[in-house]
Parts: C-alpha cells; structure tokens; sequence
C-alpha cells in the first residue's frame, strides 16, 4: 500500500471495534485526514498512548480506502495539560472542532494549522481561555473569509455606532433602521463587537497584551460561535459542553468549592 509522512494535530478520537481508534487528524499540507490507529487500546499499546487528543505527532500513514491507517507515530509535543484540566479540554475542543468543520477534504491547511497550534500552546501554559477562544474564533473567521463585519450595516453600508444588532446569517450587523424594518438582528454591546473586531485584525502578540476581562471575552467568543454556526448551518456540541464545565465551575466557586 502506498505510504506517507506527514506532522499533525489529533483533533479527535474514538473507539472503533473493540481495540482500534479512529482519529481526526490536521496536517499542514493535507489537511483533514480520517485515520485509524489498528490496536491503539490494546494494554500495552505505544501508539494508543501518543495518540492522544490534542496531541502534535509525526506520523507514518498508509492509504486506505476510507479510513487511512497509522503505522508509526512520534510525539512533537503531547499537550497533557488539555487533557488535564477540564475547562482546558473543553476550550481546546472548541478549536479542534471549528478547525476541522471549515477544513475540506484534500485542502491545504497551513495558517489553520498553525493557529491551532498557537492556541493549544496558550491553553497548555495557562493562559485564560476566554480570551483564547476569541481570539481564536475571530482569527478563524478573518482566515477563512468569512469575518464579520461589525463597524457598517450590512444591508445599507452605513456606520453604526453604540449598541448593534447582529445577523449572523448575513455575516455582519443592522443599523437601528435596517434592524427595525426588518426586525431582524441579536442585540451585541459595542464593547463585545469592538473586541470581536480588534481580535480579528490583531496579531498574536498584540492579543496576548490586551488586558480584557474574561467576560467580555467570553462574550465576544460567544458572538463569533455564532457567526460560525451560521457558516456551518449547525451548533457545535463541544460549545454545549463547554457552558456545562464553565456553570458547574462557577456555581463551585460561589459555593466556595
């Protein structure tokens, strides 16, 4: 069978017969890839335990008919610190999810990929994860072509100032006047859609000093999930999960546990 190299992300496992895994792989140059690891949950099994979620590996495939199949496999970096922390898996689910949905099959996917990977590295250092997760959505919009445009109506191009109403389906937000003729639009603070647009257009270091509250961002991450979800024409489940971590973490922390 023909065979090949490549780098790449684990964005996603699962079980698959009773001791193979099947994998969501991002790679810079191929893209998506549907990969099963034969024998991964065997005990002992080397590859099982480096191909984790998350994990950056290197890998030897072959080709497969629907599923290609790994034959070897070295870690880059094992990211055991998503994996470690719930409210870190959960944030980092959230990226691999978005990645994987706007990638096409057979696409070169170097700037998704490498943004990715900036994100897991945030995440892994403890960086917030508020802050994070928009950044990385509004980064993900603008790569794909697909950025909201938050500062002119989308209807009638003029400015809008203060409070907006935002259309996901139409990628971008209504004046007061096109939001109440059509009666269309989900309200957005100014501060959220400022954010939401200075993330988009920031590079990573110029994120990483802005000092923004974590509900604020998380805000803007919310807003940005829902331009996504437009794009895709679905909810993403690892969003759904994410709100379950961060309720039952908040209501800990009021209870003082």
């Amino acid at each position: 069978m023909p065979s090949y190299k490549t780098e790449a992300l684990v964005l996603r496992t699962a079980e698959m017969g009773e001791t193979d895994r099947r994998l969501d792989l991002l790679s810079p140059e191929l893209g998506p890839i549907r990969a099963v690891a034969r024998g991964a949950r065997k005990v002992p099994s080397r590859l099982g335990g480096l191909l984790q979620p998350f994990a950056q590996v290197r890998l030897l495939l072959w080709r497969g008919k629907t599923f290609d199949g790994v034959s070897q496999a070295e870690t880059i970096r094992s990211f055991h610190e998503l994996r470690e922390s719930l409210e870190a898996f959960a944030y980092a689910s959230v990226a691999a999810e978005a990645a994987l949905a706007l990638t096409r099959p057979d696409e070169e996917a170097p700037r998704r990929y490498r943004l990715l990977l900036y994100t897991f590295e945030r995440l892994a250092r403890g960086d917030r994860g508020e802050p994070v997760l928009a950044y990385f959505l509004a980064q993900l919009l603008r790569i794909e072509g697909f950025e909201p445009a938050w500062s002119a109506c989308v209807r009638c191009g003029r400015p809008v100032h203060g409070e907006r109403r935002f259309l996901p389906s139409e990628g971008g937000v209504l004046c007061p006047d096109c939001s109440l003729r059509s009666g269309q639009g989900e309200p957005v603070p100014e501060p959220v859609a400022r954010l939401a647009e200075q993330l988009g257009r920031a590079g990573p270091r110029s994120a990483e000093a802005l000092a923004v509250d974590p509900g604020l961002a998380m805000a803007a991450a919310r807003t940005l999930a829902r331009a996504l979800s437009a794009v895709l024409d679905r909810s993403m489940k690892s969003l759904e999960l994410l709100d379950i971590i961060r309720h039952d973490a908040e209501g800990s922390a009021e209870h003082g546990g």
